[in-house]
């Protein structure tokens, strides 16, 4: 395909040395105090953020809200759900090209989860990635919390990378 490369950057590497030790955490460990954004909100991005409250994190949701009526619906249905668990949801059609931080989250994220569908250009992947954090698919972060029977971890880790137009 003319314009786009594969680029030799995992998507599980981009963070700063050395690893913080929740990167190990699977689905049986506490995320307490891992703070999460979560960029999207399809299936997806709604599994993600689901998934990290469940474990205990932080979790803030930036997306777009969606063109078609009954997808907005669906949408802000999913939205008051996770907020009652404790989520935090931005809706707006302007999502933001800078990481938020206080108030949004209680310091700066430590992870940023980037859900199907979401193009890879967009600016807060750019700026995340620039300041060393945690950049992981939403298909990356569900490969870290499938049950893990009774393999070594270093069997089980499986970079992701991105496809990026050069």
């Amino acid at each position: 395909v003319t314009g786009v490369q594969t680029c030799a950057l995992p998507i599980c590497g981009r963070h700063v040395s050395p690893d913080p030790a929740w990167h190990a955490f699977g689905q049986t460990e506490s995320w307490a105090g891992v703070r999460a954004v979560v960029l999207g909100f399809a299936d997806a991005g709604f599994a993600a953020a689901d998934n990290l409250l469940h474990l205990g994190a932080d979790v803030l949701v930036l997306a777009a809200p969606s063109d078609r009526e009954e997808e907005r619906a669906d949408q802000q249905e999913k939205a008051e759900l996770l907020e009652v668990l404790g989520a935090r949801i931005r809706l707006d059609p302007a999502v933001p090209a800078v990481l938020p931080g206080p108030p949004d989250l209680p310091g700066p994220p430590d992870l940023l989860v980037v859900s199907a569908g979401t193009p890879l250009d967009h600016p807060l992947i750019g700026e995340a990635i620039a300041r060393g954090l945690t950049v992981w698919s939403d298909a990356e972060l569900a490969w870290r919390l499938r049950p893990q029977i009774g393999r070594a971890q270093s069997e089980l880790q499986s970079p992701m990378y991105l496809v990026c137009r050069l």
